[in-house]
């Protein structure tokens, strides 16, 4: 059985615990970049995620319900619109 198939077999509950780390992190993609989707670099021209909830459901389904993508995306990019995310940044003080 191919992975993805596999994959999306199995319940979220399955699914959620994974060890995968953040797809935007894996990608390089900066959180202070465009709003891009980490699978097919569509760039979001609103503010934050705005339209990537449907964009997901519509394109990606395939690799993984919308709800397993936003919960391992990290604090940074999981919040892109807010700042006060409590997400604390790693490096020198400003």
């Amino acid at each position: 059985m191919p992975y993805r198939q596999f994959w999306t077999s199995l319940c979220r509950a399955h699914r959620a615990p994974s060890a995968v780390g953040c797809p935007c992190c894996e990608k390089g993609m900066q959180e202070d970049g465009p709003s891009q989707c980490p699978e097919c670099a569509q760039v979001f021209k609103g503010k934050g995620w705005e339209g990537l909830e449907a964009h997901w459901r519509s394109k990606h389904p395939d690799v993984m319900a919308y709800e397993d993508f936003r919960a391992i995306l990290c604090p940074a990019h999981r919040h892109r619109s807010d700042r006060a995310s409590g997400f604390l940044p790693l490096g020198p003080h400003r």
